[in-house]
């Protein structure tokens, strides 16, 4: 499943960056060990290239919580996002290829680092086969009695 794949190639990026933060892909309300990332789809947009060719968009809403009495708050959301600018630029998906990150920007709300990226992917959808005409036969004799004039 694309969306799958992609949101486990953000993630497997993240913890190869930050190996010591927690990365959710739920976001939990109680027992958040912080710091931490949520990883979060927002939307998502198709389009379809040609007959069976489609092209995934997909919105990413990173979260990234640090403990509300962090000093300098937020000077270090931003310097986070800096970094995250820079290292979803151009990352590996799971099966070895790249992914490019688009139309990065970030916000902080509540005390929340909101890193938001898009990524794009095309794939073609194979149709089911379908139900085939059976055999049929064609009568090629030809009526000799038939008088031409």
């Amino acid at each position: 499943m694309i969306i799958t794949n992609l949101k486990d190639s953000i993630i497997k990026t993240l913890k190869t960056l930050y190996p010591s933060y927690e990365i959710y892909d739920e976001l939990m309300k109680q027992g958040m060990v912080e710091p931490c990332f949520f990883v979060k789809i927002i939307e998502q947009d198709t389009t379809k290239e040609m007959k069976n060719k489609f092209k995934f968009k997909y919105m990413f809403d990173i979260h990234f919580f640090l403990d509300e009495n962090t000093a300098n708050l937020n000077e270090q959301y931003h310097a986070m996002a800096e970094n995250l600018y820079e290292q979803l630029e151009l990352f590996t998906d799971l099966s070895g290829g790249y992914l490019r990150g688009l139309d990065k920007r970030h916000d902080i709300q509540d005390n929340v680092l909101h890193f938001f990226v898009d990524v794009s992917a095309s794939t073609k959808i194979i149709p089911a086969t379908s139900v085939k005409m059976g055999d049929y036969t064609i009568n090629t004799h030809i009526k000799v009695d038939v008088l031409w004039m």
